[in-house]
């Protein structure tokens, strides 16, 4: 949603860049929920999750997650297409931390209104990633450079202050929420 502005990291009251139709519909959906509460008075808490990894996540179509997609190479012996020059920074955090913080924003009436990043504040390149990845598999993933994307975001970091501030803490690392996220698929798909 802050697409390829300057300032990183993104904190919550920086003006949101609307540069692609994933970023147009989060914003909708945001301004949506907050609109209820206002008229409604529905009780509403908008997270603006940054990259969600973990078990389940599509590695085909038009949703698929990075990770999933990576792994899935690496699991299946398939090429990976990188599309630019691999520093492209996301802030990546394991699926069970976004729902705990979810959850836990939802609990607290006096922040109802308010919107939150969810993410864990960390910067990771898509190199760094990938190496992250061959080295918890003991693989070396098969890659096709490409150009890159027209729209894609160079730097996504989360600025987490205001998450921190309600006392939410991550129980994995960037590399622990790996190792659960590969462990964890492996079992799930039958890879020993």
């Amino acid at each position: 949603m802050y697409g390829n502005i300057a300032d990183t990291p993104r904190r919550e009251d920086m003006p949101v860049s609307l540069e692609n139709p994933y970023a147009i519909d989060k914003f909708a959906s945001e301004r949506y929920a907050m609109f209820y509460e206002k008229i409604y008075g529905i009780p509403t808490v908008a997270v603006r999750f940054f990259n969600v990894c973990g078990p389940r996540q599509k590695a085909q179509g038009k949703s698929a997650g990075v990770c999933a997609i990576i792994l899935d190479c690496l699991l299946n012996d398939k090429e990976f297409k990188l599309n630019g020059d691999g520093k492209q920074i996301r802030d990546y955090m394991y699926v069970t931390d976004a729902v705990d913080a979810t959850l836990m924003l939802l609990k607290d009436p006096k922040i109802s209104g308010e919107i939150f990043n969810v993410a864990s504040g960390k910067s990771v390149s898509l190199i760094d990633l990938i190496a992250a990845f061959e080295k918890i598999t003991g693989k070396k993933l098969k890659i096709i450079h490409n150009k890159g994307l027209k729209f894609d975001t160079k730097n996504s970091l989360a600025d987490i202050t205001k998450l921190e501030k309600t006392g939410f803490l991550p129980k994995y690392t960037f590399e622990s929420g790996l190792r659960q996220y590969v462990k964890e698929e492996k079992r799930r798909l039958g890879y020993n």
